[in-house]
């Protein structure tokens, strides 16, 4: 399973998992726009990386399979490049 992340204009990771952590308008390190999905073709912007496992009595236990959000440079669903992948050009 993967959660959606939210990335700004420039790469600054601003928010890891949206659904626990909802992102701002803008970037708090640099002010720029903040995206939550692809410009392109609006498919979510990828996060985390985990997998449900069996707890202690029963219950699920979400277990991380990769810990760190990096801004990737194109859309996994369209391939087109993300805005923070040409940073020096301006996008709305």
């Amino acid at each position: 399973m993967i959660t959606h992340a939210a990335v700004c204009r420039i790469g600054h990771v601003v928010s890891d998992d949206i659904a626990a952590s909802p992102a701002p308008m803008r970037c708090r390190l640099c002010g720029a726009r903040v995206w939550t999905v692809c410009p392109s073709c609006e498919a979510p912007l990828p996060g985390l990386q985990f997998t449900m496992i069996q707890g202690s009595e029963g219950t699920l236990v979400r277990r991380m399979l990769q810990t760190q959000v990096q801004a990737t440079e194109g859309c996994l669903a369209c391939h087109e490049p993300y805005p923070w992948s040409f940073p020096n050009q301006r996008h709305a």
